[in-house]
């Protein structure tokens, strides 16, 4: 019995230093992340918008700690000295040992790298958008403008809030193929929000003809209400009970009482939307298959 209980005891020791042990690496692959993100100096808006909170980096080392992960066991990270003093090589070229209870330094200098290059991405973000307007029509088809003045407001509203916490107007931001001044860059993204909004009027003007433009055809054949809305919505051909032939002329479409839509997701499920009408009202419903041949018997 007292062998057998060694024996138990070893195991889960064992257990235990393996848990350790793989929670020490686990930090390491994560520190290692956080300090290439913190050696990074530019990041584009969009990986700003999805980088982790310091607060994740922290509540990392907090776990290993509570894992068994000891203060003084060492992580072995790449271009530690970009960020913080770590004099003891690691033992591949360019590595630093970095004692846990140091990791959360690593983190402070995350920290400090994601709230400038999340400025800084604010920013480039409205130039990027100035370039892009000088490069883009309004009366081109593909020309949008929801939310065309979103970017330009939060380079202003970033700029802002630093000028507010004591940052000189003459400070110099480092951009992609410039360095400008924050008093530039908010004169710049002023001038871009007054672009946009141009842009966006005009865009929206031209949205509006082209949505009057399909409305009119189906009005003048008699089609009001909810109906008008779908098919100038729509503005397309319509699958007929059977779904094997298909119309798409107003005065047809007035008098139909059923229609419907083929639609086939990327995994070949098709889906068939049907529209049963009374009068301008109408009532739709869906059902997917997933053969062609069950897809044809629904649709009617």
């Amino acid at each position: 019995m007292r062998m057998r209980s060694i024996v138990a005891a070893l195991v889960v020791l064992g257990g235990a230093g393996r848990a350790w042990a793989d929670a020490r690496a686990d930090l390491e692959g994560e520190m290692a992340t956080y300090l290439s993100w913190a050696r990074q100096p530019v990041w584009s808006a969009d990986q700003a918008a999805k980088a982790k909170p310091a607060t994740e980096c922290h509540a990392a080392v907090a776990r290993a700690r509570k894992a068994g992960v000891k203060d003084d066991q060492e992580l072995e990270l790449f271009g530690v000295d970009a960020v913080m003093e770590a004099p003891k090589k690691g033992p591949h070229s360019g590595t630093r040992m970095v004692a846990v209870k140091d990791a959360g330094k690593v983190c402070d200098a995350y920290a400090k790298t994601l709230e400038s290059a999340t400025f800084t991405a604010a920013v480039q973000a409205s130039y990027d958008l100035q370039e892009w307007l000088g490069l883009v029509k309004p009366s081109e088809p593909g020309a949008t403008a929801s939310g065309m003045g979103d970017k330009p407001r939060a380079c202003i509203a970033a700029i802002d809030a630093k000028l507010a916490a004591g940052t000189p107007g003459t400070s110099k931001l480092k951009l992609q193929g410039a360095e400008v001044t924050l008093d530039d860059a908010r004169a710049a993204c002023t001038r871009t929000l007054a672009q946009a909004e141009e842009f966006q009027s005009a865009v929206n003007a031209r949205l509006a003809a082209e949505a009057e433009k399909r409305t009119a055809k189906y009005r003048v054949a008699g089609i009001a209400g909810p109906r008008l809305e779908l098919f100038a919505y729509y503005d397309m051909e319509w699958y007929l009970p059977g779904c094997t032939r298909s119309i798409g002329d107003p005065k047809a479409l007035k008098k139909a009482k059923l229609l419907f839509q083929w639609l086939t997701a990327p995994d070949g499920t098709i889906t068939i939307r049907r529209f049963a009408f009374k009068g301008d009202k109408y009532v739709q419903s869906e059902k997917s298959f997933a053969t062609e041949a069950g897809a044809y018997r629904g649709c009617k």
